[in-house]
């Protein structure tokens, strides 16, 4: 996958949404005002059935990659080896494979 495409920034940013959810409960629903979307286009983004366009993208990551910095900064050793693994994903059985992983994808089988 190339980075900076809409599909890697797509994969990275489901990853960093499912984290931040599951290491330190921050609410996909807060999240979605905070963003302008609707509760049910974030989850289904989270949960791998929908991707976002270039516009909900940017918002994304204007919003949580500023607001939650300090927190992303403190893992930025996890979220590096999460950038290789998604710039390593060739295939869409790759992609679902990582997606079903979520914020454990780090995790050795």
């Amino acid at each position: 996958m190339e980075k900076g495409s809409k599909e890697y920034r797509n994969e990275y940013n489901r990853y960093v949404l499912l984290f931040l959810i599951d290491n330190y409960y921050i609410s996909r629903i807060e999240l979605s005002k905070a963003i302008g979307l609707a509760s049910s286009y974030v989850r289904e983004f989270s949960n791998g059935t929908r991707s976002f366009g270039t516009e909900a993208l940017d918002r994304f990551e204007e919003l949580v990659f500023n607001k939650y910095e300090p927190l992303l900064d403190e893992n930025s050793f996890e979220l590096e080896q999460v950038e290789k693994m998604i710039l390593e994903l060739n295939t869409s059985e790759e992609v679902e494979l990582f997606r079903l992983k979520g914020s454990n994808a780090l995790d050795i089988d």
